[in-house]
C-alpha cells in the first residue's frame, strides 16, 4: 500500500514553510545557473540533439538513485531496438522513464502537472511493454496480467500535492519547484513514482518560464552534488539538498552541451562538399544526439545497409572515437 505521512504537508500553509537565511544564496545560484543553461541550449544549433541525448543520461541516473543499476549503453541499443539479449524489468522501466521526459520535451508544461497522473500525458499512458518496430523478449516480465499492471493511486494523497503545486506558485521557480518534488517524495501520491519527483520539479520550472528550450535534467547533478535523502532529514535540509543538486545538473549540462559543440563543428568540417542526397549529415547528426551509436542502430535509423555505414564511418575523421574495441561488437560516441 502506498503510505504517505509528512506532516510537513499534511495542512501547507506557504507562509509556515520553514526556510532560513542560508537557502536564499543557494537558490539564486542555481537559477542563475538554470537560466544560463537554458540560454546556451536555445542559441545552439544542436540544442534538441542535446535534450535528447542527455535524457538518456537522465533515465539511468533516475534508475541509480533509487539503487538500479542500468547502463546508457544497453538503455540507446533497446530503445534502438537492436539489442541482442532480451530486456529485464529494470531496463524497460528506464526506457519508459526515457519516453516520459521525450514527450516532457514537447507538451505543454501546465497540462502534465494537471493531469490525471501528474507528469504524464492523459491521453498517451506509458505502455509497461514497450513493443518497437519488432516483437521485444522480456526476460522475467510476465504480459497477461493487466489489472495488476494497473497504478495504485491515493486519491487524497494526490490531492494534497496539488494544492501544495497550487500554493509553490508564490515562491520562486526554484524554490517552488523544490518544494513540488519534495512533497512528491514524502507524501507519494502513488506506487512506485519516485522517479517522477524530478520530472515534475523540471516541469515546474519550464511552467514558470525559468526554461523555454529544455527540460532540466535535474537527476543528472545527483551523483556530483552528493546530497543524499535521509530519513531523520528536516525539510529546509531536504529543500536545500535539491537546490544544490539543481546547480549541478546545470552545470553538468553545460558541460556537456559545450563538448557536443565541438563535435558538431568538427563533424560539419568533414560535410563540405558532400552530395546533396548524402547519408553522411543524417549519421552526423545521429552521433550528436545518441550517446552511443552502433553500426546496426545507424542502420535502423537511418535506412541503409551495414555496409554502407561501416564505409561512412571513416569518412567523418576522427571525431567519433570507439568505446568498445570488441570485433564483435563495436560502438562509437562523440565527444
Amino acid at each position: 500500500m502506498i503510505s504517505g505521512t509528512c506532516t510537513d504537508y499534511e495542512n501547507f500553509d506557504i507562509n509556515d514553510l520553514a526556510l532560513g537565511s542560508a537557502l536564499f544564496v543557494p537558490v539564486v545560484r542555481a537559477h542563475e545557473a538554470v537560466v544560463r543553461l537554458d540560454e546556451q541550449v536555445g542559441r545552439s544549433p544542436i540544442g534538441r540533439a542535446w535534450s535528447e541525448r542527455i535524457l538518456f543520461r537522465q533515465a539511468c541516473e533516475a534508475q541509480y538513485a533509487q539503487g538500479k543499476l542500468v547502463h546508457v549503453e544497453e538503455l540507446v541499443l533497446f530503445s534502438g531496438g537492436v539489442r541482442r539479449q532480451p530486456g529485464y524489468p529494470e531496463l524497460v522501466d528506464t526506457l519508459n522513464m526515457l519516453r516520459t521526459w521525450r514527450r516532457a520535451l514537447d507538451d505543454d508544461a501546465y497540462d502534465l502537472l494537471r493531469a490525471d497522473r501528474p507528469g504524464l500525458s492523459n491521453d498517451e499512458r506509458p505502455d509497461p511493454f514497450p513493443v518497437l518496430r519488432r516483437p521485444v523478449k522480456l526476460r522475467g516480465v510476465l504480459k497477461e496480467t493487466p489489472a495488476a499492471l494497473a497504478p495504485e493511486i491515493d486519491i487524497d494523497l494526490r490531492e494534497k500535492w496539488r494544492r501544495v503545486l497550487r500554493a509553490s506558485q508564490q515562491l520562486t521557480p526554484v524554490l517552488a519547484a523544490a518544494v513540488v518534488w519534495d512533497c512528491w517524495l514524502q507524501l507519494v501520491p502513488e506506487a512506485a513514482s519516485g522517479w517522477r519527483a524530478s520530472l515534475l520539479a523540471s516541469l515546474v520550472l519550464r511552467a514558470m518560464g525559468t526554461t523555454s528550450s529544455m527540460v532540466l535534467p535535474i537527476d543528472c547533478g545527483w551523483r556530483v552534488s552528493q546530497y543524499r535523502v535521509k530519513p531523520n532529514h528536516t525539510q529546509e535540509e531536504r529543500l536545500a539538498g535539491f537546490i544544490t543538486r539543481v546547480e549541478a545538473a546545470a552545470s553538468e549540462g553545460r558541460k556537456e552541451l559545450s563538448a557536443l559543440n565541438l563535435a558538431n563543428v568538427q563533424l560539419r568540417h568533414h560535410l563540405r562538399g558532400r552530395r546533396r542526397h548524402s547519408r553522411l549529415p543524417a549519421l552526423a547528426r545521429l552521433f550528436l544526439s545518441l550517446p552511443l551509436v552502433s553500426v546496426p542502430l545507424a542502420a535502423r535509423h537511418i535506412g541503409c545497409s551495414p555496409q554502407a555505414i561501416e564505409k561512412m564511418l571513416p569518412l567523418l575523421g576522427s571525431t567519433p572515437r570507439e568505446v568498445t574495441e570488441r570485433e564483435r561488437f563495436r560502438a562509437w560516441t562523440v565527444p
